[in-house]
């Protein structure tokens, strides 16, 4: 039920692995400050069946004005010189050479230092980079800690490989010939005082068309509120509210689009579901080589599965779902997303 920001979240797979620890509880806030990696955010967040993500491209130093001491939890990989990923992508000792460990420490603070003031008391922030250098490591610390004195290092617990941080016991740093990875440093910041989780108050939903609600009959959605932005049906978890300005790409659980008189479930609703949740359910063996032929978009027959069901049905291959299609006299009209299929 925590409120999580990820900072610095594109392409997404720290977020994630956020929003599997919230399991489906709570609310991520991925962030990132590039709207054109904000794209490939948004589909990993969708693709991963992230059902209480808010996807948003704007600047810390804005967003800090309007969330003082609202997340829980912050996690801040920052933008650095990259040395510890040399080994990994030798294109950045080119990047390095041009603005060396010099050009970051000034932005890693900044963003740093917005985190900490949108952050509760009793909160903690993870800080990351892929560097080895100590001036955007353990100073870029220091610099925080002494500037806020509410604030302090907590020990992150060492497992084999994991070296502590130069002069700051507290922290990890990652090497690659002492683990199986690339070169990485992680701090754990906790400030003081005491979480105070404030109650979710939803607002209702909005009057919905008729079609939406009868295709609404099919799901069993979580607790929630419904909104309708535009021709767009939207599922919210939470009353987190976005301030006028705020450049959100998606402010929760995408569950389709109005056309007209009809309703097109969305394919991030689709993966958002378990099977137990939607009413009709084909499930095929991933050994089905018309699973393939899904993922291409093609209209399959089904009458084996002696289905006598119609209607909107939830793909599924062992149990996993895939994506929307509407069965009718054993054929399987596809509705997989265009832009994801299998080339």
């Amino acid at each position: 039920n925590d409120i999580v920001l990820d900072t610095c979240a594109a392409p997404g797979g720290k977020s994630t692995k956020l929003a599997t620890k919230l399991n489906h509880t709570g609310l991520l806030i991925s962030n990132d400050i590039s709207s054109s990696r904000c794209l490939g955010l948004l589909k990993n967040i969708e693709l991963f069946g992230c059902d209480n993500a808010w996807v948003a491209s704007e600047d810390l130093t804005n967003m800090e004005q309007h969330y003082p001491e609202t997340f829980d939890k912050i996690l801040v990989d920052a933008p650095c010189s990259g040395e510890g990923m040399f080994r990994k992508e030798p294109d950045l000792i080119k990047s390095w050479i041009e603005k060396d460990d010099t050009f970051y420490p000034p932005i890693q603070k900044n963003i740093l230092n917005a985190a900490i003031s949108m952050l509760k008391p009793g909160g903690s922030i993870v800080y990351s980079t892929c560097t080895f250098s100590i001036h955007e490591n353990e100073e870029v610390i220091q610099d925080v800690l002494d500037k806020h004195p509410d604030l302090h290092l907590a020990p992150i617990n060492k497992i084999d490989g994991m070296m502590p941080g130069v002069n700051m016991e507290e922290c990890v740093r990652l090497y690659p010939h002492k683990i199986k990875g690339e070169g990485h440093f992680v701090a754990l910041l906790v400030k003081d005082g005491e979480t105070k989780h404030k109650k979710i108050r939803l607002e209702p939903s909005d009057k919905l068309d008729d079609c939406v609600t009868d295709f609404l009959r099919l799901v069993k959605l979580n607790k929630g509120t419904i909104k309708i932005k535009k021709d767009k049906v939207i599922w919210l978890n939470s009353d987190f509210q976005a301030y006028k300005g705020y450049r959100v790409l998606r402010s929760g659980l995408l569950l389709g689009q109005l056309k007209g008189k009809h309703f097109e479930p969305s394919q991030s609703l689709a993966l958002a579901l378990c099977p137990e949740q939607f009413k009709n359910v084909l499930n095929f063996s991933i050994e089905d080589e018309r699973v393939i032929k899904y993922l291409k978009g093609e209209t399959l027959d089904v009458k084996d599965l002696d289905s006598k069901t119609s209607g909107w049905t939830l793909v599924c291959v062992n149990n996993f779902p895939l994506g929307f299609a509407k069965l009718s006299k054993g054929s399987l009209k596809n509705k997989y997303a265009k832009g994801w299929r299998y080339q």
